[in-house]
């Protein structure tokens, strides 16, 4: 914090190399704009601009980090991605893969509260934070569990704020510690169980064959076209009006503002984004933004369900049951004369995007 950095890159404003200078105000977690992803990040006051954002971020010749985003409504603030994720990333894809961050997937506590400490049977002389469930997709599924209090990492003692030194004077989130590593790294973990200090040396692993429910960017939107009634997967786009979804939806909002993930029973929404307004649908014109759980009776696990659910349709009408229990009916007798109908009268050359 304090030392001087140069930015390289080309801003709007002209066609040339652009060059600023200021300094480190700040290193600490913050959500990266790109999707909220949540790491450590390195605030600097050096002018950035739309077209700095991959530009290299220079201490005295020496590569300090990656410029990437700016905060429109403050002066002077702007961030660059730190060396750590960087180093991390070009690990990850040596094998021309690119998995991703280290799946975490912890729900958890801060233990400042001397009486839930005191509960927990955690000494004033310990630190440490207190777990409370672990999602199944997570890679530490099967290691650590609920009501577990993890103590460090790699020897490095988490604070009761959840937080660890990465060195002497600088402090980060221990899932930003997790989520750096890679896959195959090995972790030493010491965890608080049933009042027993226990080290565990576990080697994380995971898997990226289930699609999440809303982590998706920079992906074409899959879709189906059936009768006007326009089925979709969300994306992290799709959830960006909080308030809306807080009042229309609450379900959908939580889905994503508590960062739920998909269960056993649900590796995907599957929801009705709008109904494009046809004869054979009167009475759904003004259905929008409907998460679907059934059709025919037959719950959805994910959009290729919905797909084959109309595909394996033959009963004269297609039931459709959102997860309040309003149904919609579709005359499946009629129905590919009418989705030809529709698709004309809108101009849309594809029903479906999968």
């Amino acid at each position: 914090i304090g030392e001087k950095v140069t930015v390289y890159g080309f801003p709007t404003g002209g066609n040339d190399l652009g060059i600023t200078t200021g300094i480190i105000s700040r290193i600490e977690n913050i959500d990266y704009s790109y999707d909220n992803y949540n790491d450590l990040g390195i605030q600097i006051d050096a002018a950035i601009n739309p077209g700095n954002s991959g530009g290299p971020v220079l201490i005295d010749s020496m590569l300090a980090g990656i410029a990437f985003q700016g905060r429109s409504s403050s002066q002077n603030i702007g961030y660059m991605i730190p060396t750590t994720v960087i180093k991390s990333f070009l690990n990850d894809v040596q094998d021309g893969v690119y998995e991703g961050p280290v799946p975490v997937y912890i729900n958890w506590q801060n233990m400042e509260s001397s009486t839930l400490r005191s509960c927990y049977g955690l000494p004033d002389t310990l630190s440490g934070i207190l777990i409370n469930d672990v999602h199944y997709c997570s890679a530490f599924r099967g290691i650590v569990q609920p009501n577990d209090i993890l103590l460090s990492i790699d020897s490095i003692p988490i604070q009761n704020d959840g937080t660890l030194y990465i060195n002497y004077n600088l402090k980060a989130n221990f899932e930003s510690y997790l989520k750096n590593r890679n896959r195959g790294d090995s972790v030493v973990l010491q965890i608080l169980r049933d009042n027993r200090d226990t080290l565990i040396s576990c080697t994380p692993d995971y898997g990226y064959n289930r699609p999440y429910l809303i982590n998706k960017v920079d992906l074409s939107p899959r879709y189906l076209i059936q009768n006007g009634f326009v089925f979709t997967t969300p994306s992290y786009y799709y959830f960006q009006g909080e308030s809306y979804w807080q009042y229309y939806n609450s379900k959908l909002s939580a889905h994503y503002y508590s960062k739920a993930l998909n269960s056993p029973e649900t590796e995907e929404l599957v929801i009705i984004s709008s109904v494009l307004p046809h004869h054979s649908n009167v009475g759904y014109h003004d259905v929008s933004n409907r998460l679907i759980t059934k059709v025919n009776g037959i719950p959805l696990s994910n959009f290729n369900d919905l797909i084959e659910a109309f595909h394996a349709a033959s009963a004269d009408y297609i039931v459709l049951e959102d997860d309040s229990g309003r149904k919609y009916i579709i005359d499946n007798l009629s129905l590919k004369e009418n989705n030809a109908a529709i698709l004309k009268k809108f101009g849309i050359d594809r029903q479906m995007r999968n």
